[in-house]
């Protein structure tokens, strides 16, 4: 019967091939900086960051077995400005512009309604996609708001107003912190 410390050790290293590979996370993080870089260069001051499973470290390897065996990593990409420079569909359309317009990010690109996916290919069998959530800084106006209410006031400053769709191409503002949850 095994003992405590190999039963330790085979958990450990169960978990350790369901996280992404660090090869695979340095590639991630490649792609998504050159995001940021392309997007620089064509003129948008944007910043892009990690939200969620990446974010956390708890990336989940999907099953090779799977048709679309793709880890699923998720941004944001907050445009230089806040909820009053644009509006929630001007924002979605400064980002989509810019990637339809690159000759390596407009063939990678899927339009959603709440993000814009681009898939890169396989390593092995296994490959990534980016979704990308288009965000601006929120108002002040509603980070007072939330300033208030708060029982977490020094995570207020990293709100971002992010497009919601609501039907028929219709967007208005949501307001998120994925920054304050991670923290």
């Amino acid at each position: 019967m095994p003992n405590v410390l190999e039963r330790q050790q085979d958990i450990l290293s169960i978990i350790s091939e369901l996280d992404i590979s660090p090869t695979m996370y340095s590639n991630a993080v490649e792609k998504y900086k050159a995001i940021t870089a392309y997007l620089e260069s064509y003129g948008i001051e944007a910043e892009m960051y990690p939200q969620g499973s990446f974010a956390f470290g708890t990336v989940v390897r999907p099953t090779s077995k799977s048709t679309d065996a793709n880890y699923d990593l998720d941004f944001i990409c907050q445009i230089k400005g806040d909820r009053s420079s644009h509006t929630p569909s001007e924002l979605r359309k400064i980002l989509l512009d810019a990637l339809k317009a690159s000759g390596i990010y407009e063939g990678k690109l899927e339009i959603w309604d709440e993000c814009f996916t681009i898939e890169y290919a396989d390593v092995g069998k296994i490959g990534f996609t980016i979704d990308i959530v288009p965000a601006t800084d929120e108002s002040e106006e509603k980070k007072q708001s939330l300033l208030a209410k708060s029982s977490y006031p020094n995570l207020i400053n990293t709100a971002v107003a992010i497009p919601k769709h609501n039907g028929n191409h219709n967007y208005t503002w949501i307001t998120n912190n994925p920054r304050g949850f991670r923290q």
